[in-house]
């Protein structure tokens, strides 16, 4: 820190008492402001030259500090450069801990859920609120790579276990369903209606206007995609209407792009059969999904005003709306116990 340079002293003339005493109260502040700065040189000189740490800095400061009780001003401000030190050191014995510990990771010494406790176990030990700010930035990271890192495995195992069988897997799985409609999600999809009460109410609409195809997935998204559609809408379940060319324009005029039919949807199983008893030629979900508008799947659709699935970590735009960025509960209480 700079030092203020020392004013000028103007003796008083006179031999009184008053000017006696101020006259030697001058005296004693020069003194004291020359020793101040003559420390404060000296341990500039000690940072430059003897390349002091941040705990030596420290330990400087804090004997300073006993030297300056005659000094109210000297006192507060030491205070601040110690506070300041001391928020610094602190920080930097994070940073060095956080560094090793990435270190062991990446050495395969560590695994991301020790990582991710250690930060966790880390924030409650720390009352500096910058750096709990920097914990909670690591720990989102972390268990983003944490979710990568498993759905890649997931994703391996899956496709391993399919490899180009998925539709007859998938087929020969249906054959054996005995209700009318199923449900189908997959990669990184996550039921998150958890009443038995709302998906009989759905069946019961699906039933009753021959609805073939439920819309699951990014709730925000089907919302949004159905503002321009002609169909019939209820507050109490949604929107109902045909997906027919003319409606599948409008249902992408909001995104200007959107699928004819995903692979993450709630239907009778009849259309459950057709659909998954086409002619694949690949082993990913997203070829799966019939982009584009086909006359061979014109059927009657349901966009439910309740959110059935979500991403887990896809978002197609619509910030916040994943559950890696949201508190379901039901969601976090089964991953982190994975």
């Amino acid at each position: 820190m700079a030092y203020n340079r020392k004013t000028d002293s103007q003796i008083v003339r006179g031999d009184s008492l008053d000017a006696f005493v101020s006259n030697m109260s001058r005296t004693f502040s020069d003194q004291v402001t020359a020793r101040n700065a003559a420390e404060e040189l000296a341990f500039n000189k000690a940072v430059l030259e003897n390349n002091l740490s941040l705990n030596d800095q420290l330990e400087y400061r804090k004997e300073q500090l006993k030297s300056v009780s005659d000094d109210p001003t000297e006192r507060t401000r030491l205070k601040g450069e110690i506070a300041n030190l001391k928020d610094r050191v602190e920080q930097k014995t994070f940073t060095d801990a956080y560094l090793q510990k990435l270190t062991e990771q990446a050495a395969g010494r560590a695994s991301i859920d020790s990582v991710i406790q250690w930060l966790t176990d880390t924030k409650t030990a720390t009352t500096d609120p910058s750096i709990k700010e920097s914990i909670d930035k690591e720990i989102r990271t972390q268990t983003q790579n944490q979710f990568n890192t498993t759905k890649n495995i997931i994703m391996d195992q899956t496709n391993y276990a399919l490899n180009d069988k998925t539709a007859v897997v998938i087929g020969a799985q249906l054959d054996k369903v005995n209700s009318q409609y199923v449900i189908n999600f997959m990669e990184d999809q996550f039921m998150v209606i958890d009443s038995k009460d709302k998906i009989h109410d759905l069946i019961i609409i699906m039933s009753s206007y021959d609805i073939e195809e439920c819309k699951c997935s990014f709730f925000e998204i089907e919302q949004n995609s159905s503002k321009y559609i002609y169909g019939h809408y209820d507050k109490s379940y949604g929107l109902i209407y045909e997906n027919n060319k003319a409606n599948h324009l409008l249902y992408q005029k909001y995104y200007h792009s959107r699928f004819h039919i995903g692979v993450n949807f709630f239907t009778s199983t009849s259309f459950a059969k057709s659909f998954w008893k086409r002619k694949f030629d690949s082993n990913t979900p997203h070829k799966w999904e019939i982009s584009k508008h086909d006359a061979s799947f014109i059927h009657n659709v349901l966009i439910p005003n309740i959110e059935i699935q979500c991403a887990i970590d896809d978002e197609h735009g619509e910030k916040g709306t994943c559950l890696l960025e949201r508190k379901e509960d039901k969601f976090w209480n089964i991953y982190s116990a994975l």
